[in-house]
């Protein structure tokens, strides 16, 4: 890259030189070029950017991966008894997995969530797989836990 931007100089400035012509025009709209270590200076100060925007992106990820403040929500039913069917589907399947009941406007909901807390990435990771795997599952939810 380095070689790249100063034999494009070195051609430009071979360029100009070079013109059988005489131009006359205003040198007052002639932008200056910086001189070969003031590019690569900044071209380093460039790359130095990049890493450093990297280095944050990946310790973020690892900060996520290492969390396990997540819950996958299933269902949120009216109707009690298909939630425990639904319960024992999964539980026969391997799935560990807990009801509660909540109350929203006078009516009550009863939720199925996983037990287990998960990470981000492994939350959205079982939610795909049981979306996959079970047809009564169209959809979950990720609920972050306080």
């Amino acid at each position: 890259m380095k070689k790249l931007i100063i034999f494009l100089i070195v051609i430009t400035i071979f360029i100009a030189c070079c013109g059988k012509k005489k131009i006359e025009s205003d040198y007052s709209k002639i932008e200056t070029i910086p001189q070969d270590s003031t590019i690569i200076d900044s071209l380093n100060e460039i790359q130095n950017e990049e890493r450093s925007i990297i280095e944050k992106s990946e310790q973020e990820i690892k900060q996520l991966d290492t969390l396990k403040r997540y819950e996958v929500q299933l269902f949120s039913l009216k109707n009690h008894n298909r939630i425990l069917k639904e319960q024992l589907s999964l539980e026969k399947a391997g799935y560990k997995t807990k009801i509660s009941k909540i109350e929203a406007k006078g009516i009550a909901f009863y939720r199925l969530r996983l037990a287990n807390r998960y990470n981000k990435i492994e939350a959205i990771r079982v939610g795909e797989e049981i979306k996959n795997n079970f047809e009564s599952v169209e959809n979950y939810w990720i609920q972050k836990i306080k």
